[in-house]
């Protein structure tokens, strides 16, 4: 009897003992110390995709169940994970894939969650790497809504590498910051043709940009027509064969001004087409009037609204008199005097009422009260700098 309880108590002893040494390898311990060694070749890395050796040894030279190494990239966060199983020691190629860069060693019993995790070169601080490289940098532009001219400007730089400290965008060469770190800003842009390109700068200075891109700025969505303000009466009453000026300010500072088109029954067909489309525009249109007609103005903007006004034209009977200006024209010497003669002829006995000499545009001599059916008149002007336009 006490031979088997003998027995028994020492086949009890060594199963102790053999479970002890199983949970000791299983939970990275043994009845010696085991350590871990790290070694990184090469020790100072210089560039940002540069292959690092890892090796991962253990001293005395055991075999673990796993050594799992995760690299962490600092500037985003982002961790990659590589395991051995069943090695004693293991040389890990890794890339260094970020500016701010760190990894840390895991084996049974030193864990992250245990906090006995192996840092490198440790949990506070990380392997600094300059980048040369400039950010990739695409640019994004879209309408803010369908009534506004408002766009939002996005500028995507990858940070994957190292952080992003500044961010601009350039629209027709114009330079337009990103406050803060801020990826988007918001512009007005009015109807037409844009280039746009994107900008951004890494923390070591280096910037990159965007291909360019090409943006159409349509009219804003609108019922609203163009407006037309006559610079003279709507009724106009000119002699026979009278030289008429027919003058407009057209605007439309939302959808454009795209087509102007003059019509009327004696001919008139005058169409002016814009492209690119204009807010506003000043129309001046010279015809002889011949009739009594109206004449139409017809006006589409760029969302193909369209307005239309008239003048009327009532020919009074009798002929406008024939006035001539003749004399000499081109270049001559300041202050030199030139003569002109100026000659007015009525129509079926017509009495001349005033006649004008003008210079661009501008009364220069008055000769009211004439009271005759034909008049001459010598007229003497002195040369000014610049070009002159002379005219009776």
């Amino acid at each position: 009897m006490k031979k088997t309880a003998m027995v028994a108590f020492i086949i009890l002893f060594f199963l102790l003992l053999f479970s002890s040494c199983v949970l000791q390898d299983l939970f990275g311990g043994t009845s010696r110390s085991v350590r871990i060694k790290v070694t990184m070749t090469p020790e100072t890395p210089s560039y940002i995709g540069q292959v690092l050796k890892v090796l991962v040894s253990t001293t005395p030279r055991k075999e673990l169940p796993y050594i799992r190494l995760t690299t962490k990239n600092f500037v985003t966060g982002e961790e990659r994970s590589y395991m051995q199983e069943n090695v004693g020691s293991h040389e890990f190629s890794i890339k260094l894939h970020s500016s701010q860069f760190g990894f840390f060693i895991e084996t049974p019993g030193r864990t992250r969650q245990n906090g006995n995790a192996i840092w490198w070169p440790s949990k506070e601080t990380y392997i600094e790497t300059e980048d040369f490289t400039p950010p990739n940098v695409s640019v994004k532009v879209s309408r803010v809504n369908e009534n506004g001219n408002d766009y939002t400007f996005e500028v995507i730089a990858d940070e994957s590498e190292s952080a992003v400290i500044r961010r601009w965008v350039t629209v027709n060469g114009t330079e337009y910051e990103l406050e803060g770190q801020r990826q988007s800003t918001r512009l007005p842009l009015s109807i037409g043709t844009y280039i746009i390109r994107g900008f951004a700068q890494n923390s070591y200075g280096y910037v990159g940009s965007s291909s360019n891109k090409y943006v159409e700025v349509t009219p804003p969505r609108s019922n609203e027509p163009a407006r037309i303000g006559w610079n003279h009466p709507k009724q106009l009453t000119p002699f026979t064969d009278e030289n008429v000026t027919l003058s407009a300010q057209i605007t439309d500072n939302i959808s454009y001004i795209k087509r102007i088109e003059l019509r009327s029954l004696s001919g008139i067909k005058k169409t002016y087409q814009f492209d690119p489309m204009v807010p506003t525009y000043s129309l001046r249109y010279n015809l002889k009037a011949t009739r009594s007609e109206k004449v139409t103005l017809t006006v589409t903007n760029g969302n193909n609204i369209v307005t239309t006004d008239e003048v009327d034209l009532s020919i009074q009977s009798h002929r406008a008199p024939k006035v001539t200006l003749e004399g000499p024209a081109g270049s001559f010497p300041i202050d030199e005097s030139k003569s002109y003669l100026l000659k007015i002829d009525t129509y079926d006995g017509a009495l001349i009422d005033n006649a004008r000499f003008l210079v661009n545009n501008t009364t220069a001599s008055a000769f009211p009260g004439i009271g005759e059916s034909s008049y001459k008149k010598t007229l003497t002007y002195t040369v000014l700098n610049g070009k002159k336009y002379l005219k009776a």
